[in-house]
């Protein structure tokens, strides 16, 4: 019994701990910019090594991009991500090398049509696939814009072998 009375401040403080996690848990997670009302959050993962694809031939090169994209509730946002070269067959291939980290800030709009790099069909930027509500990405330096469903899911581009683009809208 008396080893059952010790046990008790321990089992209190354990069951106390685990409400405030619990609690804490159950409200949505504002790990990052809460102050800047996020409205949604964008992660953007490509490779494109297939060379004799014209989209990776004329319009982008070999290589893959990681972007994070916080979109912000006063049309801005924050950037983070990573671009690379690909060198595709080896050793003299065709591809290339380059890239590096990629960060800034963004701006962004809807548009019921997307705009530049369509994350359903990078080939073909005004296929909506039906969605009526796009978020248009305008990135830093010029770069062509890239247009995300608004609605909140997991998008996935694979056009033939070797080419891929995975997108996550999340809140």
């Amino acid at each position: 019994m008396r080893r059952v009375r010790r046990l008790f401040p321990i089992l209190f403080l354990a069951g106390v701990v685990a409400s405030l996690g619990a609690a804490s848990s159950a409200t949505p997670a504002a790990a990052y910019g809460k102050a800047d009302q996020p409205v949604a959050q964008v992660e953007i993962s490509g490779n494109c090594d297939n060379a004799s694809f014209s989209f990776c031939a004329n319009v982008v090169g070999t290589g893959g991009i990681w972007l994070w994209i916080e979109l912000d509730a006063n049309h801005t946002g924050d950037l983070a991500g990573a671009g690379c070269g690909h060198v595709v067959g080896g050793i003299g291939g065709p591809g290339g090398a380059g890239g590096g980290p990629i960060n800034g800030n963004v701006q962004w709009f809807i548009n019921p049509t997307p705009i530049g790099v369509n994350v359903l069909d990078a080939a073909d930027p005004t296929d909506t696939h039906g969605i009526t509500k796009w978020y248009v990405i305008l990135l830093p330096d010029g770069e062509p814009p890239f247009s995300v469903p608004v609605q909140t899911g997991h998008y996935s581009w694979r056009p033939v072998n070797g080419v891929s683009l995975q997108t996550t809208v999340a809140p």
